[in-house]
């Protein structure tokens, strides 16, 4: 009798073990799926030579830049969107190439009504991120993105000053920068003009 009590307890055990690890797994499952794609934005395997779950596991990716990723964000001129387009333009230098990745993904996708929401975010990324912002622009700038910058500088009262302002300030940025950097920054800067420029002849 004893014996037997002994073996039942034992099986109740391991059951109660097997249905407790089955529970953690569940939970990891559940995590891992908590950004399920309905579409994912872009699909480059590799940015800046790393795969690309290297930087989706990265504890400090935001959760609004993850579920835009997936295809569970839309962005629009509102406070969730101000958040995103943030978090993108002053993340860390680890997390930069995905977030810039995903700004330029949002740059190329964005509805045109929102061309001049989204023009001032580019200037703020071109600020915060100019050594960055220029390597790309060496490995070929999207036209889009030029475009966004020149449309939000065409509409200041001023635009030649502002031009010139954001100019000053890019090449303070790159002061100690490789000069091939600087003149990147310059040949952008003379994109931006003709582009104004080819504006303001319609």
């Amino acid at each position: 009798m004893f014996k037997n009590t002994l073996i039942l307890l034992t099986f109740l055990s391991l059951f109660s073990c097997n249905k407790t690890v089955k529970t953690e797994s569940s939970t990891d499952e559940e995590q891992n799926n908590e950004y399920e794609a309905t579409a994912i934005v872009f699909k480059d395997q590799f940015i800046d030579g790393q795969p690309i779950n290297y930087y989706l596991r990265m504890p400090e990716i935001d959760d609004r830049v993850l579920k835009y990723y997936y295809g569970n964000f839309e962005v629009d001129e509102n406070s969730a969107s101000d958040t995103l387009l943030n978090s993108l333009i002053h993340g860390s230098s680890k997390t930069m190439p995905f977030y810039y990745k995903c700004f330029m993904t949002i740059c190329k996708n964005v509805d045109p009504s929102l061309d001049k929401y989204l023009g001032k975010y580019c200037i703020d990324l071109l600020k915060a991120n100019t050594r960055y912002c220029m390597i790309k622009l060496r490995q070929g700038y999207p036209d889009y993105f030029t475009g966004l910058v020149a449309n939000e500088i065409y509409t200041k009262k001023d635009w030649e000053e502002e031009l010139n302002n954001l100019l000053v300030q890019l090449h303070l940025n790159l002061e100690k920068e490789d000069p091939d950097l600087r003149k990147e920054l310059d040949l952008f800067i003379v994109g931006l003009k003709n582009d104004i420029e080819h504006i303001n002849e319609k």
